[in-house]
């Protein structure tokens, strides 16, 4: 007589199991999905579907290599499995690799000319290509707003929440090119959490800190970059504009502090002439500058340096003080009052700075 220990123990079926794992894709249980899915494969290695399925369990948890892997040995054991090749060709679609993704939805179309999905997805991922084609040409014309726009409008078809890694660098490199450091800085973080050792995010991290004026932490993260990759040539140059900068700015600000102003003057200029693409750290350069001028009471020249510094750069409130100081000095003072009251506007506890004695230019801020 058996007992029911007896009949439990007979092993399910790879197809009982199948059905198993296919109750939880229904209830939206992925990954015990995959894991029955994998079991029916161990039971049955050679069956097509099983492969196929755990790539949809897969695709739904946004694991598309490991899905577009399994498509491939679904596709492998039956060549006529269209799911298996519209699924691989959407998964090497949200893994950014456009030539693969394109062979295999030809490839299902060859099978099923007909077959309304694969036209669509297909029709879709020319839409794609040809918004990244547009997306090159305007980054190679630095027209950043327009790449990123171009580079949204591809967005649109794959899975944002999982973007291909090379896409996000085109977006930090996006905003990077419109000076948008907080957004940059966001997207950088992201890709250095994915892989604290890849070069290229450490070098745009390099660049979001070079962008806000930071030589110090450039610096640092170009260093780093060149550990993970000796031979990366764009941090070896950003590394050494870094230096070349900062270099210039501290003997500017020594030769300052020591009184010996045209030299001073000098290396500011020198280091001005650096990089004319780097706003913020150009307006402390100016701001420097004009100090130096203010001393040499060149009032005029050190109102320009001022007006340089918060084109550049108009969050540079400190130089409004600097600027007012140069206006009373040339007694323009109505526009002295007005600096005077942004530098308030912008820092309540500024408020000291409206004591409009003599020695107000030689409150000097070095950056």
């Amino acid at each position: 007589m058996t007992t029911p220990m007896d009949i439990d123990s007979t092993p399910l079926s790879a197809e009982e199991i199948k059905a198993q794992a296919n109750q939880e894709y229904k209830t939206g249980n992925y990954k015990q999905a995959v894991k029955l899915y994998g079991d029916a494969i161990d039971a049955s290695p050679e069956t097509s579907t099983y492969y196929a399925n755990r790539a949809a369990a897969l695709t739904m948890l946004g694991s598309y290599k490991e899905a577009a892997t399994d498509c491939r040995k679904a596709v492998e054991l039956d060549p006529s499995n269209i799911k298996a090749l519209l699924r691989g060709a959407k998964c090497h679609l949200n893994l950014g690799n456009m030539e693969e993704s394109g062979r295999l939805y030809e490839k299902a179309l060859t099978l099923d000319q007909g077959n309304g999905q694969a036209q669509r997805e297909y029709n879709n991922l020319l839409h794609v290509k040809n918004y990244l084609a547009q997306m090159q040409v305007y980054m190679d014309n630095k027209q950043w707003g327009l790449a990123r726009n171009s580079l949204s409008q591809a967005l649109k078809f794959v899975d944002q929440d999982n973007m291909p890694q090379k896409w996000k660098v085109w977006q930090a490199e996006c905003a990077l090119g419109e000076k948008n450091y907080s957004e940059a800085s966001r997207i950088v973080n992201s890709l250095v959490r994915m892989d604290s050792q890849n070069p290229d995010a450490l070098l745009l991290r390099a660049r979001v800190f070079y962008g806000q004026g930071d030589n110090a932490k450039t610096a640092a993260h170009c260093t780093e970059a060149l550990r993970c990759d000796p031979d990366f040539a764009k941090a070896r140059t950003l590394l050494k504009k870094a230096r070349a900068i900062e270099n210039k700015k501290e003997a500017g600000n020594t030769a300052f502090k020591s009184n010996q102003l045209q030299e001073a003057y000098d290396a500011y200029t020198s280091a001005l002439e650096i990089d004319p693409e780097n706003n913020a750290m150009n307006a402390k350069l100016y701001s420097n500058r004009a100090a130096v001028l203010q001393k040499l009471k060149k009032f005029d020249e050190a109102l320009q340096d001022c007006d340089k510094a918060l084109e550049l750069d108009p969050e540079f409130t400190k130089v409004y003080s600097r600027r007012a100081a140069c206006y009373m000095e040339t007694e323009q003072y109505e526009e002295a009052t007005r600096d005077y009251k942004r530098l308030v506007e912008a820092d309540a506890s500024n408020r000291g700075n409206n004591n409009n004695n003599s020695n107000h230019h030689h409150n000097i801020y070095l950056q």
